[in-house]
């Protein structure tokens, strides 16, 4: 078997989808308190999406390959984390998601099915080829896009929210109690400025 082509090939997808994260270093200077951005992570989102597809996946194994959940289970693996980045507001995501999905398993399909046509040279007879090998280069594939999708590009960058201003802060009002103790009895009182 000749796998030369099958290590650049993985190395590539693996590079794309850490380029497709990266940013733009951060400035040197001190950050103003309006510049600073709080990362939030919504990958659970598109592993969501991902069960939802495997599920379906592993129906359709489970009756005979039954192209209608397999083609339904390819549809919303291919679709539905790009979707999830759109709704995000990330339209370069969505793309490099798209790539990645669309990469790795046919990748893993391509290295499947080399250990496929092995078997069945080995075996006597020619009508037992199975595609099995092939499958779960799929399946892995997938598993190997969804990990890479959710862990490394299901992040975005938020403004922090304003500090809250404390309650005496937003009235402008200060007040102070004050007891004065005389010596024919005490004085309370309430001392503050608007």
């Amino acid at each position: 078997m000749q796998y030369g082509v099958f290590g650049p090939v993985l190395a590539f997808v693996l590079v794309s989808a850490a380029l497709c994260r990266a940013q733009e270093a951060p400035a040197a200077a001190e950050p103003s308190p309006s510049s600073v951005q709080v990362q939030r992570w919504y990958g659970w989102q598109t592993f969501t999406s991902d069960g939802i597809a495997a599920g379906l996946f592993v129906g359709a194994i489970a009756h005979d390959r039954d192209p209608a959940l397999l083609g339904t289970s390819a549809l919303v693996f291919e679709l539905g984390a790009p979707v999830v980045h759109l709704a995000h507001g990330h339209w370069e995501y969505a793309l490099c998601s798209l790539g990645l999905r669309a990469a790795t398993p046919l990748l893993g399909i391509v290295i499947g099915s080399q250990f496929d046509n092995n078997a069945s040279v080995d075996d006597s007879s020619a009508d037992q080829r199975s595609a099995k090998w092939a499958t779960m280069g799929a399946a892995f594939g997938g598993l190997a896009a969804s990990l890479l999708d959710g862990f490394i590009l299901a992040y975005e960058q938020d403004a922090a929210p304003p500090a809250k201003p404390q309650r005496n802060e937003l009235l402008k009002v200060e007040a102070f109690p004050s007891l004065r103790v005389l010596p024919r009895g005490a004085l309370l009182g309430l001392s503050g400025s608007l």
